[in-house]
């Protein structure tokens, strides 16, 4: 079973996981109340209709997040979407932009998706979103008309860099999801890795990356910047491949043992040595 970064609470799980003594199970109770008080009162006194199953996950999120800032809320549906994108596989346009001065412009394409099929490419302007105009739209408003995923294709009106305007119909469909993003030399003896995430095949990724950059490479930029995490065995393996065989890599400690685990190097890594940022 795949352990994740992230850490996940799934609340059905927690039904018989473990007793409480009666004090603390009075503050439960008392506390279960409170909420519940507050979500009949807004049903019936607020003055727009509340959308309770929303208003709920919200507040999920917002104790887990008051826990640490590690700890999130996933619905049943964001996790399934969350463990298929670990998997190497996302389903998506692939394509996400940033507002600058009121215009919608091409951030990132991804790689083997309808967007890159199509031609897109990053810098172009985003003018419209199935008729409706960007322009002067706000970034989270826009981004949530990219990923909708009710949508099966939406049609995009663009500007090239050229300046010629263009209009693609692009389609929510699988298609690989590579942990790497770029990779380049920054010179003739510094290697650059970009990754914002960590998928199931990671470490192999990051192997064959690796392994295109001229030989006698000087040192390594791996960009981790905005990566919010992915497969815990995954990242295992790819630092890994930086150490000997028998390293501890990764350890945790919990309350319960069931969540205490430790992962070792199982071999010496291809790239022991190699100066890292």
């Amino acid at each position: 079973m795949n352990k994740y970064i992230i850490t996940v609470f799934l609340l059905a799980t927690f039904v018989g996981f473990s007793q409480v003594n009666d004090s603390t199970e009075k503050e439960l109770s008392s506390q279960l109340e409170k909420f519940k008080t507050l979500l009949s009162y807004s049903l019936q006194f607020h003055k727009d209709t509340v959308d309770m199953n929303k208003s709920a996950e919200a507040a999920f999120n917002s104790y887990l997040q008051a826990l640490d800032d590690k700890s999130y809320y996933f619905s049943a549906e964001r996790y399934k979407e969350l463990k298929v994108a670990n998997t190497g596989v996302k389903k998506s346009f692939g394509i996400s932009q940033i507002v600058f001065a009121d215009t919608s412009y091409v951030f990132r394409i991804e790689e083997f998706s309808s967007a890159d099929s199509n031609g897109i490419l990053p810098g172009w302007r985003l003018l419209a979103i199935d008729g409706v105009s960007t322009v002067k739209k706000e970034e989270a408003e826009i981004n949530e008309m990219l990923n909708d995923t009710a949508s099966k294709s939406i049609e995009l009106k663009l500007l090239t860099l050229s300046g010629k305007e263009v209009t693609k119909t692009i389609n929510n469909s699988p298609h690989k999801a590579s942990s790497i993003n770029a990779s380049f030399m920054i010179n003739d003896s510094v290697g650059y890795i970009k990754s914002l995430k960590f998928t199931a095949n990671a470490a192999k990724e990051f192997k064959e990356t690796i392994s295109t950059f001229p030989y006698g490479m000087k040192g390594l930029v791996i960009d981790l910047r905005n990566n919010p995490g992915g497969v815990l065995e995954a990242v295992g393996k790819v630092i890994s491949l930086f150490l000997e065989e028998g390293k501890q890599v990764i350890k945790t400690a919990s309350k319960h043992e069931d969540y205490e685990y430790s992962i070792d190097s199982k071999e010496d890594g291809q790239f022991i040595g190699l100066p890292l940022v």
